[in-house]
């Protein structure tokens, strides 16, 4: 898995702090549960969307597969 860095403003994490506790779960898992419905959520993305993004990145990495 790669690793990814997002800045974001200090009340949006203390935000993120607060709901990732009361789930019990760390800022990294909620962000990705979090992430990957956005993705999943549209199954035709529009272009330029992050869904169509991450479409496109993952057909890049299948295709660079032995």
């Amino acid at each position: 898995m790669a690793n990814l860095i997002i800045e974001v403003p200090d009340d949006l994490v203390r935000g993120l702090e607060g709901i990732a506790a009361a789930q019990r779960k760390s800022i990294q898992q909620l962000a990705l549960e979090r992430l990957t419905s956005l993705v999943e959520a549209s199954p035709e993305p529009r272009a330029g969307s992050p869904a169509a993004i991450l479409q496109v990145l993952r057909m890049l990495m299948n295709s660079m597969r032995p």
